[in-house]
Order: C-alpha cells, then structure tokens, then sequence
C-alpha cells in the first residue's frame, strides 16, 4: 500500500473491491459499538457478516419484486379472506410456503371477474419471493379479436391481408 491512502479509506478500497458494500458503511460505527459494549473480535466480525448477509438478502428481494411484475399493492396482507372459500383459506398457508414449486405441481384460479384471483395469487407470489422462490406475474387476459388490434394500431388499418392466410374461418 502507498502512503497516499489512510487505512480507513484503504480498507473501504478493499472491501468495495471485495464486495462487501454494508461491511463499507457499518465497520466504524459497529466497531464503535463493539467497544462501548465490550464484544469480542468474534463477535464484532459477526456482527459485520450478519449485516452484510441481511442487506444482500433485502436487495435480492429488491430485485426479485421488481423482476416479479407482481402488483405491489396485492400483498397477503391486503388479502380479504372472507371473500374465498374455506377450502381457499386453507389452502392459502401450504400455497405460500411454495411446496408446490418442489412437487411441479401447477395452480390454477378459475373464477367470475373481481372475485380476487389476481390478488390471491400476487399475494401468493409476494410470499414466495420473501422465501427465495423467483416468480414471475403473468395476467391471463382472454384473446383479443384481431379485427380491434388493428383498430388499435393505425398503421395496420387497411391491411387485411397481413392477418394470415385465413379469413372468416376457412383458407383463401
């Protein structure tokens, strides 16, 4: 090492070049911590791993949410129970612990519009994640004629022809 670092910043070089961003930001004030209480070198390098281990663990989740495409606003604890069955609310906590991911076992909600599917399995998703699962949120929306795609699309009016080699159900 040159002398144009202080060991302070010549040990935030190197645990940013390590990795360990929260070991950066918490050494000091941990260490000052440490002292006042009396810890031992053990215990204050364990006290250092286990904020590292804890940031890493609430950034994944972080990224994962995000990844996700769950709604943020339908969590389990948004959920109103009262509104499924029994056998719903039951379900509910072994669905949540994600045993079903293990056995590849699928999940399927069926039901009117606005019963809670969506909520229940956002709800079920943001549980996963908190447990480490990777999910990803896919609405199922019911097919959309082509005919309203391209009243949509302006640049696609007047092409019918682009919408395949069949028309009204039988081929050309």
């Amino acid at each position: 090492m040159n002398g144009l670092h202080t060991s302070s910043e010549s040990l935030t070089m190197l645990l940013r070049t390590l990795r360990l961003p929260t070991f950066g930001q918490q050494y000091e004030d941990l260490a000052l911590v440490g002292e006042r209480q009396g810890w031992s070198f053990d215990h204050y390098l364990y006290q250092l791993a286990e904020a590292e281990v804890e940031e890493r663990r609430r950034r994944r989740i972080e990224r994962a949410l995000k990844a996700s495409e769950l709604l943020a606003e339908k969590t389990l604890a948004t959920l109103e129970l009262k509104r499924f069955s029994p056998t719903v609310r039951r379900l509910l906590p072994t669905l949540c612990e994600g045993g079903f991911v293990h056995q590849a076992d699928n999940v399927l909600a069926f039901g009117l519009p606005g019963r809670g599917k969506t909520h229940l399995v956002c709800a079920i998703g943001h549980e996963l994640i908190q447990r480490g699962y990777r999910v990803l949120f896919v609405p199922c929306l019911p097919p959309r004629p082509a005919a309203l795609d391209r009243q949509a699309r302006p640049e696609a009016r007047g092409h019918a022809e682009e919408a395949g080699p069949f028309r009204r159900g039988h081929p050309r």
